[in-house]
């Protein structure tokens, strides 16, 4: 997102709506998902479609946890890039 104006003005509606974004995304992470990997690309799309100004997006998804059969670990990520989000 282009903050240029932002940055200039100091005031909330030239930046981007946080408040919205972070409801999109609990919006998506109350879907029921197998894999991380597709909870990150619904949560790329949705920012792109609701938020067109996007030019680029980074999200990360991680589970804390998981039941991995015989070993402890603390979660497992997964990353997506705004340009790694196919169809």
């Amino acid at each position: 997102v282009d903050t240029s104006k932002a940055q200039k003005s100091d005031k909330l509606e030239d930046t981007s709506d946080y408040q919205a974004i972070y409801h999109l995304v609990k919006n998506e992470m109350k879907k029921r998902s197998n894999l991380l990997e597709h909870v990150a690309q619904r949560v790329l799309k949705s920012l792109a479609s609701k938020f067109p100004e996007t030019s680029n997006a980074e999200v990360k998804i991680s589970k804390m946890n998981p039941p991995l059969g015989g070993g402890v670990v603390g979660n497992v990520s997964v990353t997506l890039k705004s340009e790694e989000v196919s169809g």
